[in-house]
């Protein structure tokens, strides 16, 4: 009988009120626990495990959440840096701004991005389709920014630049204009360059993953 059909039949039949201990004991047999949840981690995990395509699947779900951020925070970002058309500046706020855009852009898309974060997210984004795990899968954009499985250093470092951006972010709010509008011009272009970032990374792991030499940063399996 196949575990299909156990559990078909296992799932049509009143084996509580006609105590049918037979029916139990074989779905118990073919799949050990008979918790539904246990039986949807081990289905899914060979599937995903066994399928080419459903691996790049996976990799690019991880991938495209990443990006779906960074473009969410370039859209809000955006607008205050496009106001400055709009507002009258001096010499002194076009040499901050043009400060702005080269140190953001080396900064955060270059040394951030290019250098660290992206090819991370890649290597990270390459294991979990090769080690798929149900919870991952679902929270794949966390699991290649390092949020989860992932070494304590680099949860740490993770956590640490998420809770100082965020309140970098929250402080320039109070700027006023066209201050604030400067500063987030810069953010901008390094988001972006994030973004072209992580597309090349993406084609790189997939053309020739060896190039990429940054760790993966997983937790090592403990032996039992």
């Amino acid at each position: 009988m196949s575990l299909a059909h156990t559990l078909h039949k296992w799932k049509h039949s009143d084996w509580g009120n006609r105590r049918d201990r037979g029916l139990m004991l074989r779905c118990r047999a073919h799949v050990g626990y008979y918790d539904q949840r246990h039986i949807l981690t081990i289905i899914l995990g060979k599937f995903l495990g066994a399928t080419g395509s459903m691996k790049k699947l996976v990799f690019f779900w991880g991938m495209s959440g990443i990006i779906f951020i960074l473009i969410f925070a370039i859209y809000r970002l955006a607008p205050m840096a496009i106001a400055l058309k709009d507002i009258p500046l001096g010499l002194f706020h076009w040499a901050t701004l043009l400060f702005s855009l080269i140190y953001m852009a080396y900064a955060e898309g270059y040394k951030g991005f290019f250098l660290s974060f992206a090819p991370r997210a890649a290597v990270r984004a390459h294991y979990l389709a090769k080690n798929p795990r149900v919870l991952h899968i679902i929270f794949a954009p966390l699991f290649c920014m390092g949020f989860i499985h992932a070494t304590r250093k680099r949860k740490l470092i993770s956590f640490g630049l998420t809770v100082t951006i965020m309140g970098f972010v929250m402080a320039v709010r109070y700027l006023p204009q066209p201050w604030r509008g400067i500063l987030d011009a810069g953010v901008v272009v390094g988001l972006t360059l994030g973004c072209f970032s992580i597309l090349y990374f993406c084609y790189v792991i997939f053309s020739d993953p060896e190039r990429i030499s940054i760790s993966a940063d997983v937790p090592l399996k403990q032996t039992p």
